[in-house]
């Protein structure tokens, strides 16, 4: 079985918060650096967890947040490298908008979810 990563970072919501879901126990500078470059983070930590538990959880805290459809948390933006610092986590992060802006045709079932649901006067709290 692969190593626990140190981060899986799971969508862009559409409020403009990143979801970061730290695996073990990182370097509280390197949170800060994260909350420094991308604005507002929900930073969620556990020691020893699977991707698809880890999943769960992070589609659990888009549930408690709100509209779980506004958080938009999308396997495609599961990412599996090993990342060592905030910096190359924003890299990610940068290069993973990048491909959500410019690739209109290609939405996910879960985006198409969210349109439905915006369709039908759902209301977000910020």
């Amino acid at each position: 079985m692969a190593e626990d990563l140190p981060f899986r970072v799971f969508a862009k919501t559409n409020l403009g918060t990143t979801l970061v879901v730290v695996l073990g126990d990182p370097a509280q500078q390197t949170v800060k650096s994260l909350q420094g470059e991308l604005g507002r983070v929900h930073y969620l930590q556990f020691p020893r967890l699977g991707p698809v538990k880890v999943k769960s959880l992070a589609t659990s805290l888009a549930d408690e947040a709100g509209n779980p459809l506004e958080y938009n948390i999308l396997p495609e933006y599961l990412v599996t490298d090993v990342l060592k610092n905030g910096a190359q986590v924003v890299a990610h992060l940068k290069c993973l908008q990048g491909l959500k802006r410019s690739a209109p045709g290609t939405a996910s079932p879960a985006l198409h979810a969210t349109k439905r649901a915006k369709a039908g006067g759902s209301k977000g709290h910020m």
